[in-house]
């Protein structure tokens, strides 16, 4: 196995904030630099508001890959999109034949689903196509995209399983592809990914947006105390949205703050009441943690220093998906 490195859900925003991403095994990479970076902008230019995670290749010969598998349940009906592609212009030498996924898939990657766009240079622009498995079966359709960057989403109805992009920025999604939504027996989860990549080429994503419908029957146990932690992971990715950008919503930020901590609170409590083993233990030391991170942050909020809220966020969220992955682990196979 190559090394790896984690990603909340939240960190997938906050991680630029907190000052870099975390050792685990739920972010795989190879030949990759993942630093965080915050939006280019051109020299001489005011300072970039917007913060996202940037997958740079470290080799000219050697392609490497990044992956994340996210922590939070994904349901049917669901709704999931990222904003990917290539974010500055001055690093998109090497970009022909780099390809971005979305992906809805299984713990052990038995069932998944791709949205995946390759970039090519005549035209400029990405190819989209989707495809299932296992097998991996390729669905009919494709569209190609005019753009440096975009947006790819996978969402089902409960009947029908749709894959869509567009370009960033635009208000209308193309319909790549579609099939009969085959159920599930168990719960999915949010990944995505660049490969292959090169060095001289930089890979953003940012933006995520995740809509799941709760599982048919309610988890229990340390399955339930991790599905509590990840809602809050989705209440502070929703502040961290809010305060990150030209025009910082503080009172948004600081309802969604309020609600994660509520969440986060119901989490530790229901950790409490389970048989305290080294993993319950640990979680508990990581929720705590992470709540103080998030109490940090609402302070900050408070205070309006919105750099401050951020990277406290981030580091709450690599807390609590820590938690997250010790109640229910996700390794690679």
């Amino acid at each position: 196995m190559p090394p790896a490195r984690a990603l909340a859900v939240l960190g997938l925003a906050a991680a630029a904030a907190a000052g870099g991403c975390h050792t685990d095994r739920e972010f795989a990479f190879l030949n990759v630099d993942d630093r965080p970076a915050t939006a280019v902008a051109a020299r001489g230019a005011p300072a970039p508001a917007d913060r996202f995670i940037a997958a740079r290749g470290t080799k000219r010969t050697r392609p490497g890959f990044a992956f994340a598998q996210l922590t939070p349940d994904v349901w049917a009906p669901f709704d999931v999109s990222i904003h990917t592609g290539l974010f500055d212009p001055a690093q998109m030498e090497t970009a022909a034949g780099t390809r971005v996924c979305l992906e809805i898939d299984n713990v052990g990657f038995t069932v998944f689903y791709d949205a995946c766009a390759t970039y090519g240079t005549s035209p400029a622009g990405w190819t989209v196509v989707a495809f299932t498995g296992t097998p991996v079966t390729n669905l009919p359709g494709s569209v190609f995209l005019d753009a440096a960057e975009i947006e790819l989403r996978v969402e089902s109805d409960g009947d029908t399983l749709r894959f869509h992009a567009r370009p960033f920025g635009s208000d209308t999604w193309q319909e790549v592809a579609q099939t009969p939504w085959p159920g599930q027996s168990g719960p999915l989860e949010a990944a995505f990914g660049v490969s292959p990549i090169l060095k001289g080429t930089l890979v953003g994503f940012d933006h995520p947006s995740f809509a799941s419908s709760d599982p048919p029957a309610p988890p229990a146990g340390a399955a339930a105390v991790a599905a509590l932690a990840d809602d809050a992971l989705l209440e502070g990715l929703a502040a961290f949205l809010l305060l990150d950008g030209a025009s910082p919503d503080f009172p948004g930020a600081t309802a969604r703050l309020d609600a994660a901590a509520a969440v986060l609170a119901d989490a530790q409590t229901a950790l409490a009441a389970l048989p305290q083993d080294g993993a319950a233990k640990k979680a508990g030391r990581d929720l705590a943690k992470g709540a103080k991170k998030l109490g940090r942050a609402r302070e900050q909020v408070a205070a309006q220093d919105v750099d401050g809220a951020l990277a406290n966020l981030g580091k709450a969220g690599a807390k609590v998906e820590k938690a997250v992955l010790r109640l229910v682990p996700q390794p690679f196979p």
